[in-house]
């Protein structure tokens, strides 16, 4: 969990807190002026938008994580259908065996681990 969160969290919970106990700090809001509460107010607001701006901040950064990943799948499909092509030639031809057909699968055995271990 993000820091932010974490803070957010803190404070969700010290309102809880401070509801269940009739703190108070509460009813003494009945007492303060129309002026201290709109700054207390614009207050929380500011601070909400710049917990919403650190949240945006954040999708983006799993956008960009998402599409990266999206972009080494379709890298990774492509990549095996090279490789069946070439096993099918390889087949074909009675190529079975030979270095350069282990030295293919080792390749992509290689890369197969590769992207396993990325998208993990």
């Amino acid at each position: 969990m993000s820091a932010t969160a974490q803070d957010l969290g803190a404070v969700v919970e010290e309102g809880r807190k401070l509801h269940k106990k009739g703190s108070d700090r509460l009813p003494s809001l009945r007492y303060h002026t129309v002026d201290q509460l709109t700054e207390l107010s614009f207050g929380c607001a500011v601070e909400l938008v710049e917990l919403c701006g650190e949240l945006l901040d954040q999708q983006a950064t799993l956008l960009s994580a998402a599409t990266e990943l999206v972009a080494v799948r379709e890298e990774r499909e492509e990549l095996r259908v090279k490789f069946q092509a070439l096993l099918f030639i390889a087949e074909d031809n009675d190529l079975r065996g030979t270095q350069t057909l282990r030295e293919i699968r080792e390749e992509w055995e290689a890369y197969e681990a590769k992207a396993e271990e990325v998208e993990a």
